[in-house]
């Protein structure tokens, strides 16, 4: 098995693409993003079937090495300070086959 650490970022859905933007140009080249996300938290409940038309959240999954991680919080920080979103961290293991 291989430490990796996971990161988890949950956005507005138009956020994801300049997201993922700033994860290519510091080298990230692996994720996976999940889209239509529903849940509540701090400013309210936030579902895809909003009436007029609510953007709705999206995921995005990271597994990368450790040295990266300070890397991908400073290039993701500025769009959760403009725009608002939840990115969790922690410690995983990639079972590698």
């Amino acid at each position: 098995m291989q430490n990796v650490k996971r990161i988890e970022i949950i956005v507005d859905s138009p956020e994801v693409p300049s997201l993922l933007k700033e994860l290519t140009h510091i080298g990230v080249s692996g994720y996976t993003v999940f889209h239509n996300i529903t849940g509540s938290g701090d400013r309210g409940e936030r579902r895809n079937d909003e009436p007029g038309g609510g953007s709705g959240n999206s995921c995005i999954l990271l597994a990368i090495a450790p040295e990266k991680s300070d890397a991908v919080i400073a290039a993701i920080r500025p769009i959760l300070r403009r725009r608002g979103g939840v990115c969790l961290m922690s410690d995983a293991q990639w079972v590698v086959h």
